[in-house]
C-alpha cells in the first residue's frame, strides 16, 4: 500500500487537495476491479492522510474547516507528499502565507531525502523553492506568479508554459492541473495502464501534452497581447520558425532597437525573445510529434534546428523527454483515434 501525505493549512485551496483525492479513490476502485478474483479480496493500492501543522482543523482559502488525520511530521514515512496550492490575491498575500509555512521546510527535505515523491499544485512551488527543494530542477507555477519566482529564486528552471514538470522525485504543476498531477503519482506508483483507466474513468486527459499548440492562444499569448509590439513580433517568429535569424533582425523588422523588444518581452512575458522563440521551436516540435509520423530529424527540421543533436538536447531539457519517448507517450491516443 502507498502512503500519500496531504498537507493542509491555512488559506489552502480545496479543489487542490480534494481534486487529487478523488483521483486516488478512483484509482484504488479500478486497481481492485481489475485485480480482484472469487473469494480473494484485494485492499487498496492507495492510502492517504491529511496533516495540518499543529494537528488541528483549517480553515481552507474558501471558508471550509477541513478535518485532519493528525500533525505534520507525526505520521510516519511516506511515498508521497502532496502540497496544494495557496489561494491568495496578490503577490503579498502570498509571500505571507509561505513565511508562515517555512517551519516546514526541513520536515518537507527529510521526506525527499527519505525517497518520498513531492507533489506541488500551482503556487505551492513557493514553498518548494523556499524549501531548497526546486535548486537547479525544473518547475511551473501559476503564470501571474512567474516573474516573481524567477526573481526570488533564480537557480530553478522555471517553465510557467508548462502544465506539469517532474525532476528528481519532485513533481509540479501549474493552474488547475492538480488532477493531472494526482494521475502522475498513480502512473508513478502503479503503471502507466492504471493511471490511463483512472483517467478515462474521470475524463481526465493524462495523455495531453503541454499547452502550447500553435494556433491556440496560450496565458502568455493573452499577456502579450497587452503589448502590441510584443505581439507582432510572435506573429513573426512564427512564420519564421524554419530560418535563423538573429534578434537585430527582429528587431529591426519592428522599427525599434534590440534593447527595447528585451525589455518589452521581459515585461511581457518574462523571458527573452530568443528564449521565446526556443519555446516556440520545441512547442512545435511537440505537436509534430504528437499527431504526425515523421522523423525526428525531419521535425528539428521544420521547427528551425539544422542540428537534430542539438534539438534533441533542447527538447529533454524544456519537457524531460527525448522526442523519441515524447512521440511514444503522447502519440497514441492520437493514432488509436
Amino acid at each position: 500500500m502507498r502512503r500519500i501525505y496531504v498537507w493542509v493549512f491555512e488559506g489552502c485551496s480545496v479543489a487542490a487537495f480534494m481534486g487529487p483525492i478523488d483521483v486516488l479513490t478512483v484509482a484504488n476502485a479500478v486497481w481492485v476491479s481489475l485485480n480482484s478474483k472469487e473469494g480473494k479480496k484485494v485492499k487498496p493500492l492507495f492510502q492517504w492522510r491529511l496533516e495540518s501543522p499543529d494537528g488541528r482543523p483549517v480553515r481552507s482559502a474558501s471558508g471550509y474547516t477541513v478535518q485532519v488525520d493528525g500533525a505534520i511530521g507525526t505520521g510516519g514515512h511516506a511515498d508521497a507528499v502532496l502540497v496544494p496550492a495557496l489561494f491568495a490575491n496578490d503577490l503579498q498575500g502570498l509571500l505571507e502565507t509561505t513565511a508562515r509555512l517555512k517551519p516546514l521546510a526541513p520536515v518537507l527535505r527529510a521526506e525527499h531525502d527519505r525517497g518520498a515523491v513531492i507533489a506541488g499544485a500551482c503556487t505551492a512551488s513557493f514553498i518548494l523553492a523556499d524549501a531548497g527543494l526546486l535548486e537547479g530542477r525544473k518547475a511551473t507555477v501559476h503564470w501571474a506568479f512567474a516573474t516573481a519566482f524567477r526573481r526570488m529564486y533564480p537557480g530553478v528552471e522555471l517553465v510557467p508554459e508548462e502544465m506539469l514538470t517532474e525532476q528528481d522525485g519532485i513533481v509540479c504543476s501549474a493552474g488547475t492541473a492538480y488532477m493531472r498531477l494526482a494521475l502522475r503519482l498513480v502512473e508513478k506508483f502503479a503503471g502507466e495502464g492504471l493511471a490511463a483507466a483512472t483517467g478515462e474513468r474521470l475524463v481526465i486527459d493524462a495523455n495531453r501534452a503541454p499547452r502550447g499548440a500553435p494556433g491556440v492562444p496560450t496565458l502568455h499569448d493573452v499577456l502579450a497581447q497587452r503589448d502590441p509590439l510584443v505581439t507582432r513580433a510572435q506573429r513573426w517568429m512564427q512564420k519564421r520558425l524554419q530560418t535563423s535569424f538573429q534578434l537585430g533582425d527582429l528587431a529591426s523588422e519592428l522599427g525599434v532597437s534590440e534593447r527595447t523588444i528585451s525589455r518589452r518581452f521581459s515585461q511581457a512575458l518574462g523571458k527573452t525573445p530568443i528564449a521565446y522563440l526556443q519555446t516556440l521551436r520545441i512547442e512545435t516540435g511537440k505537436r509534430f510529434l504528437e499527431t504526425t509520423k515523421m522523423s525526428v530529424e525531419s521535425v528539428a527540421e521544420h521547427v528551425g534546428y539544422g542540428d537534430v543533436n542539438f534539438f534533441r538536447r533542447v527538447f529533454k531539457r524544456q519537457t524531460g523527454l527525448s522526442p523519441r519517448e515524447y512521440h511514444h507517450r503522447f502519440a497514441r491516443r492520437h493514432s488509436s483515434a
